[in-house]
């Protein structure tokens, strides 16, 4: 949903013990631990996860991202069809990722359209790196084929 510049190629996959693994050219290994996303319903087989990659321009602060990305929820992302969850998280230094839920690959792709013509979702960009040549670098889409959840007795 995000047209930002990624900060880096990257592969993402789920292991078994339920850690949200990205591998990059640039930086190894970085784990995400997704415990909210893994409860309930929210990423049942078929649903998609996208993740876009989001390094700040000099001079902004997570502050002003978080501020921005409030905004962004409210004004632009609650309303869109399809839409199941949202988590922004903290990579390293001046680098995050948004990783949102959706219904369908449709869903999800029907975004791009009309992101562009929403004060709020340019609001949010401009506090990223971002690619004019290709608006929808640093965002990739993945189907969940399953979910495994904690049995606890």
């Amino acid at each position: 949903m995000l047209s930002v510049a990624g900060v880096y190629s990257c592969h993402l996959f789920m292991n078994y013990s339920g850690w949200l693994s990205l591998t990059s050219e640039n930086n190894p290994f970085i784990n995400i631990f997704l415990l909210e996303q893994l409860k309930g319903d929210l990423i049942m087989g078929g649903k998609i996860i996208e993740m876009a990659t989001i390094k700040l321009l000099p001079g902004k602060t997570e502050q002003d991202l978080l501020r921005a990305s409030e905004k962004f929820q409210q004004d632009f992302v609650n309303n869109l069809k399809g839409f199941i969850s949202r988590e922004l998280v903290h990579v390293k230094d001046n680098e995050y990722a948004d990783i949102i839920h959706w219904q369908s690959m449709e869903d999800a792709k029907a975004v791009l359209t009309q992101e562009m013509s929403s004060d709020a979702c340019m609001a949010f960009f401009s506090l990223m790196e971002m690619d004019e040549t290709n608006p929808e670098a640093g965002v990739r889409h993945f189907k969940s084929l399953a979910v495994y959840e904690a049995k606890h007795s």
